[in-house]
């Protein structure tokens, strides 16, 4: 498995999320089976594959509120 730039026509799995919710899951502020479950996160495609996506979502670092604030600006 392999993470790269654009978009593939023949995609195994999609997650779709907003962006905050993509931020918080990187910062470790947001699980990413309590956003599926709560509807912040819907998957398209191959279920199994997309259980494997959990080792791309590893906390950048514990999140405090001074450092929270700091790793990204959405626009």
């Amino acid at each position: 498995m392999y993470v790269r730039e654009g978009f593939a026509e023949d995609l195994t799995v999609k997650l779709i999320m907003d962006a905050d919710v993509y931020a918080g899951m990187m910062l470790g502020t947001i699980d990413g089976a309590s956003a599926f479950t709560s509807g912040q996160v819907r998957i398209e495609g191959d279920m199994m594959a997309a259980a494997a996506t959990t080792q791309f979502f590893t906390n950048m670092w514990t999140p405090t509120p001074r450092n929270a604030e700091e790793l990204i600006c959405l626009r």
